[in-house]
């Protein structure tokens, strides 16, 4: 049975949209006016005439309402709880994309560590060449310079050999002449 905000019966037969009061009871009345109407009885009279006012407004309300429409009723009906189912799968869509975009933001946050995370590896990794670099270099120089001393000290023990040599050479050249004065003497004496 659809909802009916006026039927113009009186307060206590009027049906309320079910938001407002819950669930109909078996006689088609609203919950909440349940013990404030009175015991129906079944025959003629006032209550019968009471049912086929009821029955009445039941048509006209589901005459009012369009499917897929706007209801011309002020309170809730059928279509505004189909609004509202709608609202909520549109509450809920939003939601699914504000996660969506939440776990996007995480992805590329992790992307990024990641990314900075491999260009400080990058970085440390060129540093440490470039000390590799530097102090093989440093060990060629110092061979090098290792290796100049080396040859001026041969040089210079070559030169100290040859100064000897020449001194040897000279010693014995006065010697020989010293030899050749003394025979020259020697001839000469009587």
């Amino acid at each position: 049975m659809l909802p009916l905000q006026s039927s113009g019966l009186p307060a206590h037969q009027q049906h309320r949209p079910l938001s407002q009061c819950g669930s109909l009871d078996t006689q088609g009345y609203c919950g909440q006016e349940a013990g404030r109407r009175p015991e129906k009885r079944h025959g003629t009279g006032r209550d019968a005439d009471d049912d086929r006012a009821v029955r009445a407004a039941d048509r006209a309300q589901s005459a009012r309402v369009k499917p897929g429409g706007d209801d011309l009723m002020d309170g809730p009906t059928l279509c505004d709880e189909e609004e509202e189912e709608e609202e909520a799968e549109e509450v809920e869509e939003e939601e699914e994309e504000e996660e969506e975009e939440e776990e996007e933001e995480e992805a590329e946050e992790e992307e990024e560590e990641v990314e900075e995370e491999e260009a400080e590896e990058e970085k440390e990794e060129e540093e440490e060449e470039e000390e590799e670099e530097e102090e093989k270099k440093e060990e060629e120089e110092e061979e090098e310079e290792e290796e100049e001393e080396e040859e001026e000290e041969e040089e210079k023990e070559e030169e100290e050999e040859e100064e000897e040599e020449e001194e040897a050479e000279e010693e014995e050249e006065e010697e020989e002449e010293e030899e050749e004065e003394e025979e020259k003497e020697e001839e000469a004496a009587p």
